[in-house]
């Protein structure tokens, strides 16, 4: 039995280097995206949206507006934010709260029918568009997605603000009516 153990030892520690080696972190196992030193992952928004991850590295959303025609977009990614990732969601509902209006706007989009790929459909779609005149002209909002189903999880009330860095941008500028929240005054 003495080979039969040592196999099976052997088996062992190659299947915990595997393990470690897939979760550490290291260059070769994360290729494609950053980290922080002291922090997790850092992926970027592939379109240049604002990037939601859901769940612990479960799976991303991202969040596009075009200003001028009131247009949304909303894509289902994988857990690196690198491939699209179909979502059995039908109709998400987006909930468009500008800065001061604490109820907001609904906007229900619907699935691209061959968005992504030519194959997706209602139910199976990794790509969400809708439009709503109340979104022209603004630069920046929270957004609260009702629902989003991915690989048989479903996560609710995604809260957001988009873009993700607004409230880092306007600390220092003036940047119209703010009521509600404090910015430090720089001129003094």
């Amino acid at each position: 039995m003495l080979p039969f153990q040592n196999a099976f030892r052997l088996g062992i520690a190659a299947a915990t280097i595997v393990a470690v080696a897939a979760c550490s972190g290291s260059e070769a196992s994360h290729e494609g995206h950053d980290h922080a030193e002291g922090e997790g992952h850092a992926h970027s928004a592939k379109f240049g949206g604002t990037l939601v991850e859901l769940g612990d590295h479960f799976a991303n959303i991202e969040f596009l507006h075009d200003p001028a025609t009131g247009d949304v977009k909303l894509f289902t990614m994988d857990a690196h934010a690198t491939t699209s990732q179909r979502s059995s969601t039908e109709a998400p509902v987006l909930t468009i709260k500008p800065h001061g209006d604490e109820v907001g706007f609904q906007v229900t989009l619907a699935p691209r029918v061959g968005g992504v790929t030519s194959t997706e459909k209602v139910g199976d779609s990794s790509l969400f568009t809708g439009q709503h005149d109340s979104i022209k002209g603004l630069d920046h909002f929270m957004v609260v997605v009702s629902e989003i189903s991915l690989k048989g999880k479903t996560f609710e009330n995604i809260e957001f603000l988009h873009p993700a860095d607004a409230h880092d941008e306007a600390e220092g500028g003036d940047h119209g009516d703010h009521e509600g929240h404090d910015h430090e005054d720089s001129d003094g």
